[in-house]
């Protein structure tokens, strides 16, 4: 896990098409992009012993914890 958090934010800074819009949390096309690179990301990140309900779990726990860095205005995720 340690692994793939180091690699998203560069991840999401640097995907193209551009994922980090300004307020892309506000917009639900913009949401499900930033949704599906972190579900990609940890998909090739995390170890396969990982079930799908874990699986789930650390997706929506990492958008949940990028959703709260951007709303708050935190500089790397606009």
């Amino acid at each position: 896990m340690k692994l793939a958090a180091q690699a998203l934010i560069p991840s999401l800074k640097e995907a193209a098409p551009k994922v980090l819009l300004d307020r892309w949390y506000q917009d639900r096309q913009n949401t499900e992009r930033v949704r599906n690179r972190i579900a990609d990301l940890l998909n090739e990140s995390l170890p396969q012993s990982y079930d799908t309900e874990v699986f789930r779990e650390k997706c929506e726990a990492t958008m949940s914890l990028v959703t709260d860095l951007a709303k708050s205005k935190r500089k790397w995720a606009a």
